[in-house]
């Protein structure tokens, strides 16, 4: 794997590869990817088992939804999938690191993302704009950003989502990270829920005041497999 560029961040180093034609963002010295582009569509995220695939099954989960907010923008990748399937949704992303901004910018296709760089609980407390999507895609050193596991950022998070509105978080697993997300996500939310990554430590949690349901998810077209995965694997958290 050739790397093409790294500098230091504010919290983490960051790495930017190419192998054949794809290209990889890391943070810190693991091996975990951020985000994942294929040169030869670099409009859309190849349909694997990584978790960013799954996202893109939320609006069809809520049919209403309009307008999406992206906590942690790595190099784009869950935007960008969502902008391909769902061309008229309005999706903000927020990112903590400019240096991950800059660097994305010189390698990555950005296209019409809007990137607000600002800190997540803080974008969360000023912003007026309220949300029928949140999404939890904070990461440090390969990790969930354990300082957004707090009441006061799941009370500024809720303060931002909109009535019947799904906020999904990704982390890899580690059991005190699974803990702490049980109890914020059992505490704010009536209906929870959960999805281990096929072939990963992977794990997305969901939840809402909505009574939603993975079995009602239609069949979903190119993204078929992923439904049927997401449909039988999904449990009750």
């Amino acid at each position: 794997m050739e790397i093409l560029e790294q500098v230091q961040g504010k919290r983490t180093k960051i790495t930017v590869s190419k192998e054949g034609d794809r290209l990889f963002l890391k943070f810190g010295d693991g091996t975990e990817i951020q985000s994942m582009v294929d040169l030869k569509n670099p409009l859309l995220p190849p349909l694997t088992d990584h978790y960013w695939n799954y996202i893109a099954l939320f609006p069809l989960i809520n049919p209403d939804l309009k307008s999406i907010l992206i906590l942690g923008f790595g190099a784009g990748t869950i935007p960008r999938l969502l902008n391909f399937y769902y061309p008229t949704l309005e999706i903000d992303s927020v990112e903590i690191d400019q240096e991950v901004i800059d660097i994305v910018k010189r390698h990555f296709p950005i296209g019409k993302m809007n990137i607000i760089h600002d800190d997540a609980t803080h974008y969360l407390r000023v912003s007026p704009k309220s949300y029928d999507l949140i999404v939890l895609d904070a990461f440090e050193e390969g990790d969930f950003d354990e300082s957004l596991l707090t009441d006061e950022f799941f009370h500024a998070l809720k303060s931002r989502l909109k009535g019947g509105g799904i906020v999904v978080g990704n982390y890899i697993y580690r059991q005190d990270i699974a803990q702490k997300y049980k109890y914020f996500f059992v505490k704010y939310f009536k209906s929870r829920f959960r999805l281990q990554m096929p072939r990963s430590y992977n794990y997305l949690v969901w939840g809402s005041d909505m009574e939603y349901s993975a079995k009602d998810l239609p069949d979903g077209g190119e993204l078929a497999p992923l439904v049927e995965i997401m449909r039988n694997q999904t449990k009750v958290l």
